[in-house]
């Protein structure tokens, strides 16, 4: 499904950035430095969208 590449894209995205994150983490406390990984497992599943707008008197 087309649509779904947009998600997918961003699913990938905030999981480098997690892994990045667990780096800088184990970096700064000197934690043990091997065994990391994270994987998307597609397709991402899209449970809801929220949409808040303000009360418009």
């Amino acid at each position: 499904m087309e649509r779904a590449a947009p998600i997918r894209e961003r699913a990938e995205s905030r999981g480098e950035a997690l892994l990045d994150a667990h780096w800088r983490v184990r970096k700064a406390t000197k934690g043990r430095l091997g065994g990391l990984s994270v994987r998307v497992h597609p397709p991402p599943n899209l449970l809801g969208v929220y949409v808040f707008l303000p009360d418009v008197v």
